[in-house]
């Protein structure tokens, strides 16, 4: 079996090379331009050669499963492999944690700096910001009008609501006014046959009156004939005795 070691090993010894002189720059340019160019590429190359420094680490990991396929190598040079990987993971730690320190004045400026293409004066204008503006105000137009469709829905279904309540309340209404129609109707019938027995009642009040005033005119002239009956019996008899 080959071993795949000494072709990355010499991969990640170049890369390492380049990422320290590309380093070097870093650390000497004051142009806030060059700062977030050589900001950007140092990150790719530290995540590049961490990359290769896990397949150095899986190749060791087969050197390992396979001792027999790989009796070459002692226990020394493996030894020494992974002295190699620590180191570099060491040194590109370093590198990592100087260029994305906070307080490193060149790592703020390369971090806060905004990327695109620069102008005179050190000046950066992003090439696609005019699409990123569209963007937003597309989104925010969209935004807009979701948000007044949304509104109009709402206003929908209030009115909906109203006109329910509103339909119920004339519905209502309309009952009671009925319903106060026939009291009305009610108290009219009851008006005119309380009229009709007040009449029925003077009528007979009359009739009452008009019999007792025939009945004492009766009674008079029955009295009357009754008195001079007797006014003849006790003349008869006082005559005839």
């Amino acid at each position: 079996m080959q071993d795949p070691y000494e072709a990355v090993k010499e991969e990640v010894v170049n890369s390492v090379n380049k990422l320290e002189a590309l380093y070097q720059k870093w650390k000497s340019t004051e142009d806030p331009t060059q700062l977030v160019r050589h900001h950007s590429k140092l990150l790719d190359s530290v995540r590049n050669i961490e990359g290769d420094l896990n397949d150095l680490g899986d190749a060791i990991k087969v050197v390992l499963a396979n001792r027999r396929k790989f009796e070459n190598l002692t226990d020394s040079m493996i030894d020494a492999r992974r002295q190699f990987i620590d180191n570099t993971r060491g040194r590109i730690r370093q590198i990592k944690e100087e260029i994305n320190n906070p307080q490193n004045s060149k790592s703020q400026a390369a971090m806060s700096s905004p990327k695109g293409t620069p102008k005179a004066g050190g000046r950066t204008t992003n090439p696609y910001a005019h699409l990123q503006e569209e963007s937003d105000t597309t989104q925010f137009i969209e935004g807009h009008m979701q948000a007044q469709a949304e509104m109009e829905m709402s206003q929908e279904e209030t009115l909906e609501d109203l006109t329910h309540a509103v339909q119920k309340l004339k519905s209502t209404g309309v009952e009671i006014r009925d319903e106060l129609q026939n009291h009305d109707k009610l108290i009219d019938e009851l008006g005119e046959e309380m009229d009709t027995l007040q009449g029925k009642m003077k009528h007979a009040a009359k009739q009452l009156e008009k019999a007792m005033d025939e009945a004492g005119q009766k009674t008079k002239l029955c009295v009357i004939v009754f008195l001079i009956v007797v006014l003849l019996i006790l003349t008869f008899i006082f005559f005839t005795f």
